[in-house]
């Protein structure tokens, strides 16, 4: 290799990804370091290589590097916009939104059929390339062979767009993941988070997710609820939709992924709805 440049790109909570150039050969990838959990890096570098060979998910690009200092994944360079400014780009149709999303939820249930639940489902761990879907961050990924290496009582996920049952720190299944997907698809349809952050919104989320104690700290200092509902259903959610004029078919598919029970979502409905959006 010759002389390599490298530029930050991007910063999480655990890890760095640059962007990395060889400027004799023009060879261009992405650089994700973690500095200080090592094990989270070989954590995500096997569930990257469970997924070998999925068109969805980003692809490694190179062996890892180790050194005292971090542990470097070397990854394929997604030249596209994530997905959460993909949907608000005004030059972009309404029909090439919805496929975008269909092409999210696609890649959702290829990544189940390698045994791997995602965790951190929401718009911007998704990166449009031509005309396709990459999924990114597998760094909070379980999979059904191998050990996870987080504390199982965590709440892991975006609060935004994370399960009842990943709120409570209870299990995770992949039917986590259908449920953070339809939180993306309503914050889309109705350009508002299902659960937003005004103090009537935050109430309805912490009645939706029975003991999320971060949610029910934050509204803490409101005192009288008596007069919002002691409980939010798959029905309130679908019920919003509805007042919006949406599809029926779009409502319930909506409403199918964001049921309270894991065991009562499917995402089949709600991709066939987005098919058929005009």
């Amino acid at each position: 290799m010759g002389r390599i440049t490298r530029t930050k790109i991007d910063q999480g909570g655990t890890a760095v990804i640059y962007k990395a150039e060889d400027q004799d050969s023009g060879q261009v990838w992405a650089e994700k370091r973690y500095y200080h959990r090592r094990d989270l890096a070989f954590h995500e570098l096997a569930l990257l290589e469970q997924a070998s060979g999925l068109d969805c998910v980003v692809a490694l690009a190179g062996a890892p590097k180790a050194n005292q200092h971090a542990v470097t994944l070397c990854l394929e360079y997604l030249d596209g916009p994530a997905l959460d400014r993909y949907l608000v780009d005004q030059n972009i149709s309404p029909k090439a939104k919805t496929q975008s999303l269909r092409q999210a939820g696609l890649a959702i249930t290829q990544l189940h059929e390698r045994g791997i639940t995602h965790a951190d489902i929401k718009p911007d761990n998704f990166i449009v390339i031509n005309n396709g879907m990459k999924i990114i961050d597998l760094g909070l990924a379980r999979s059904e062979k191998k050990p996870w290496p987080y504390d199982d009582n965590s709440v892991v996920g975006t609060l935004e767009y994370i399960s009842p049952e990943q709120a409570n720190r209870e299990s995770l299944f992949p039917a986590s993941d259908l449920f953070s997907f339809g939180a993306m698809v309503f914050e889309y349809l109705m350009d508002e988070r299902p659960f937003g952050e005004r103090p009537l919104e935050q109430f309805r989320r912490e009645s939706y997710y029975r003991h999320a104690d971060e949610i029910r700290g934050k509204i803490a200092s409101y005192e009288d609820f008596s007069a919002y509902p002691e409980k939010v259903t798959r029905e309130w959610i679908m019920r919003r939709l509805c007042n919006n004029h949406l599809p029926a078919d779009l409502v319930f598919g909506v409403g199918k992924v964001m049921a309270k029970r894991p065991e009562d979502r499917s995402i089949e409905p709600l991709l066939e709805a987005l098919e058929h959006c005009p």
